[in-house]
């Protein structure tokens, strides 16, 4: 099956907050702290990725930076949007 990965990169701050924000716009995500490297300098960093299969998901994502933008008094969050194939795997084959 055939998704949209969405990646949401934005400082670490608030994280609590963040989650908040995000689960007002979907029940599944994943949240991903680590180390950006930019400019010779180094910052805690979150990546937010939501798997969806609908397109007005994008207007969800765009609600959800503006939001944090607000809440991190930031400037703007990095998205990027793939087509992923998707599939589960369960811990015994049928056959």
């Amino acid at each position: 099956m055939t998704k949209t990965r969405w990646r949401i990169y934005t400082e670490y701050v608030h994280t609590r907050h963040i989650a908040e924000i995000v689960d007002k716009y979907f029940a599944d995500y994943s949240m991903f702290s680590g180390i950006r490297h930019y400019g010779g300098d180094k910052e805690r960093h979150l990546v937010i990725e939501i798997i969806s299969l609908t397109v007005i998901d994008e207007a969800n994502v765009i609600a959800i930076c503006q939001e944090i933008n607000t809440a991190n008094h930031q400037t703007c969050c990095l998205v990027i949007s793939e087509q992923v194939c998707v599939m589960t795997i369960a811990d015994k084959m049928r056959i």
